[in-house]
């Protein structure tokens, strides 16, 4: 209930940089998440887990002042974010574009399926491998670590014109299915370190370009509602991930299996994200009338009948 209109307040606020303000309000996110471990742990060890919670309940009521001080979007952007909603100020989306939106919400599924599955067996993989509990609860911090760096370095230059904004995200977006096997490799602790570095790279590469991505693809009028959907897939992705992954891992009694299944689970999510650039290249290519004769639809609607 935070994030999502957090990030929707920066995207329709900001233009020209849009890429920025949204990859670091991404980098403060992961940055918060690497030290809050760190803290939890530091609070309980001196106000036991009581006090933890009440600690943290204090901090957490701090976005109450933080959302406080968001200024209102620009009269002028909301004119010009209801005339392009068309008439009634309803959302309106081409049936085509819904069709590119569906693949992109299972391109985020997939992505978010796969990312769960290392959170939650990640560490009990680096201690199957050999390494002390320590050693690999120290990995996950490296890649947390490479994850805020590639967020804040991406947001830097994401807005530069020489900056391939889909490029960098398609191949973030391979690199994240191909270590998974390369974690299959990670017999030796410099392995393992090299692996999270990758991963912790590309995931902090596209984690700073997904909503400028929704905006380039689908438009800067209709992010409210496709940055609702989309996020509802990444959280549908992170329930059914480490299900799937644990049953796994009770029936064959090996974590190896659960990082194949997340590797050929991201290869699926980088298809999802070929097949997104695709249609909107034919988009982007097709005759400018034959544009204009595409029957629009409700997202709801066009949705219900993609499905179906």
């Amino acid at each position: 209930m935070i994030f999502t209109p957090s990030v929707v307040i920066n995207g329709l606020y900001f233009d020209k940089k849009r890429s920025l303000a949204n990859g670091l309000g991404a980098t403060a996110g992961a940055v918060g998440a690497l030290i809050s471990p760190m803290l939890c742990v530091k609070l309980i060890e001196l106000y036991t887990w009581q006090g933890a919670m009440i600690s943290l309940a204090g901090i957490y009521l701090q976005s109450v002042a933080a959302g406080a001080l968001f200024r209102e979007i620009p009269q002028s952007s909301k004119d010009a974010l209801a005339e392009r909603r068309g008439e009634g100020g309803r959302l309106m989306m081409p049936l085509t574009d819904t069709k590119k939106f569906v693949l992109h919400c299972l391109n985020y599924l997939l992505k978010s399926f796969s990312l769960s599955v290392f959170v939650t067996f990640g560490v009990l993989y680096g201690v199957r491998q050999g390494f002390s509990l320590s050693q690999a609860a120290l990995m996950i911090t490296v890649l947390s670590i490479c994850n805020v760096v590639l967020q804040f370095i991406v947001s830097l230059f994401a807005d530069r014109s020489w900056f391939f904004r889909r490029i960098v995200f398609v191949v973030a977006t391979i690199i994240l299915g191909v270590t998974y096997f390369l974690f299959l490799l990670a017999r030796e602790l410099w392995v393992f370190v090299i692996c999270c570095v990758l991963y912790g790279c590309a995931y902090g590469a596209r984690a700073s370009l997904e909503t400028t991505m929704l905006v380039d693809l689908f438009g800067i009028q209709n992010l409210p509602m496709v940055q609702a959907f989309y996020l509802f897939s990444y959280g549908i992705g992170g329930l059914i991930g480490p299900l799937a992954a644990g049953f796994l891992v009770d029936y064959t009694e090996m974590v190896k299996p659960v990082f194949i299944l997340s590797g050929v689970i991201g290869f699926g999510s980088a298809a999802a994200l070929g097949g997104v650039f695709y249609i909107d290249y034919k988009q982007s290519h097709m005759p400018q009338e034959s544009t204009h004769q595409q029957s629009t639809e409700t997202v709801v609607t066009a949705l219900y009948k993609a499905f179906n």
